[in-house]
């Protein structure tokens, strides 16, 4: 019986370990095809390139976040482009909102919000918006919380963004129960979980 257990330990740390190798392995094969596009990309699309580098270190390396999307913003602020610079700034808030240093990441998303709202940045100032009241209210700020949640939703359905809007519902949930404005909670619960059902 301890041997049979222990085979079986043995055996799912083996098949853990497979899965991790496997994972870290094409999700390294996807950061070099991406490392491989810059050489041959220009402009708009290099900084697309950086910040879509970024985010597949989100998980696994913080630093380098930090590093590809600085670039990233460098690139897209000497070209002008709103969008990529608004994208690099909401990976660098991503790594400080984990890392527990939510005042900068608070400073952060307020930057993303301060460039306009035209349609194509509508993506952008939503996530902003839902991760200032995901952050707030965490913090005990329901108030502030609600108004920025309420403005990722408006931002969202502009877009058509179903899965954040699902992901924004339920947190608009979380807020209203801490209000204890029950009936909006229940609404939004009911909001997300359409959302989530239509995926």
């Amino acid at each position: 019986n301890i041997f049979r257990s222990m085979m079986k330990i043995k055996n799912q740390i083996l098949f853990i370990f497979l899965f991790y190798a496997v994972f870290n392995s094409a999700q390294n094969r996807k950061i070099d095809s991406l490392k491989k596009t810059l050489l041959v990309k220009k402009d708009t699309a290099v900084v697309n390139a950086l910040n879509a580098i970024s985010k597949e270190f989100a998980s696994i390396n913080p630093d380098s976040v930090l590093s590809y999307s600085k670039k990233a913003f460098q690139k897209a602020k000497a070209i002008n482009y709103s969008k990529g610079c608004a994208r690099a700034l909401l990976l660098e808030a991503g790594v400080f909102r984990r890392k527990g240093s939510v005042d900068s990441a608070i400073v952060i998303y307020n930057k993303v919000l301060e460039y306009p709202k035209q349609t194509d940045m509508l993506q952008e100032a939503g996530e902003a918006d839902m991760m200032l009241g995901f952050v707030l209210q965490n913090q005990g700020e329901y108030d502030q919380s609600i108004l920025h949640l309420i403005s990722a939703e408006k931002s969202f359905e502009k877009v058509g963004n179903k899965t954040l809007l699902g992901r924004n519902s339920w947190m608009m949930g979380n807020t209203y129960l801490k209000l204890g404005s029950y009936e909006e909670a229940e609404k939004s619960f009911s909001k997300g979980k359409m959302f989530y059902s239509r995926r």
